[in-house]
């Protein structure tokens, strides 16, 4: 089954591009929220398997959405302009980050990676 993949990003042609690059992996893009408060409900109504989550928000940068993403075990690939600021903001350890001029490239590769992660964790937290 293909992992769904909540988009939290407030500019409406990067949400799609990025829906876009989830779709070409093989994923599910759940839904795109634009607010930190939008994306805590989704989260909570939705249960996603992982998140692409983008540092700065309408509402400011997304630091409580990280760490809502991080409270509940969603795991999240972070896009921001300035990943060194980014890093430094969010101290939950995103799973990765991605400059945003790299998106396109950097994107696809990095949802297939967390995929192969989330399905190993998966089998070893199976019982025998």
């Amino acid at each position: 089954m293909a992992l769904r993949v909540l988009i939290i990003e407030d500019e409406r042609l990067i949400a799609r591009d990025i829906e876009y690059t989830i779709e070409d992996a093989g994923l599910v893009a759940v839904v795109i929220e634009k607010t930190t408060d939008e994306a805590a409900q989704m989260i909570n109504d939705h249960s996603p398997d992982c998140a692409t989550l983008n540092f700065t928000l309408l509402d400011g940068p997304s630091t409580a959405a990280a760490a809502n993403l991080h409270a509940v075990g969603v795991p999240f690939v972070l896009l921001s302009n300035d990943s060194k600021k980014a890093k430094a903001l969010l101290p939950m350890a995103p799973w990765r980050v991605i400059d945003k001029i790299r998106q396109d490239i950097a994107l696809g590769p990095a949802l297939n990676d967390l995929e192969d992660e989330l399905a190993k964790s998966r089998q070893d937290n199976t019982p025998s």
